[in-house]
């Protein structure tokens, strides 16, 4: 049996975009039938030592406005997060991913202070449509209209990235 590939996707409280993009990226990895080659996995930087408050809740649907305005953007998609726990991102995960994507600048700065080691496979989401662009924290703006706008970009940013993506994937391939 072969080992899969790890994505790894990682946003401050792995609440809402981390999650939301691995689930994008496991529908493309469906759409193309390479599900059996890879594992997309999310976290969170938050209850690390660089973001040591842990999260509040550990799930999307204990935050009733932010899941509110999301929610019309996931259902869009044809996403469900319901069920997604929050994890914070640890050595071992880290690690074992062949590419790490942080969602914005922020997130990658903390993974590069957690991580200085594992710097040759971080980057951030917007790199892989070469661009320098963060998808910015939801929770810090209000209505469906401005999360759908961040998770939509969020999404045509995975689809349209997706060949770099696999490009980067397998180049970060430990042999």
């Amino acid at each position: 049996m072969t080992k899969k590939v790890i994505i790894l996707v990682v946003c401050r409280g792995n609440i809402i975009r981390s999650p939301f993009a691995e689930a994008v990226i496991n529908r493309e990895f469906v759409k193309r039938g390479l599900m059996n080659n890879f594992r997309v996995i999310s976290r969170g930087t938050q209850g690390t030592t660089v973001d040591p408050i842990p999260v509040k809740f550990p799930n999307i649907t204990f935050y009733e406005k932010v899941y509110g305005f999301s929610k019309p953007t996931f259902d869009k998609f044809k996403i469900d997060i319901t069920r997604h726990v929050s994890k914070r991102v640890d050595r071992k995960v880290a690690e074992e991913a062949s590419i790490i994507l942080a969602i914005d600048v922020i997130n990658k700065i903390a993974l590069l202070k957690l991580f200085p080691d594992l710097k040759k496979k971080i980057f951030k989401l917007s790199e892989l449509i070469n661009k320098n662009e963060d998808f910015i924290d939801p929770e810090t703006v209000n209505g469906v209209e401005k999360y759908s706008y961040i998770l939509s970009s969020m999404n045509n940013a995975i689809v349209e990235g997706f060949p770099k993506l696999l490009r980067l994937a397998n180049i970060n391939v430990k042999t």
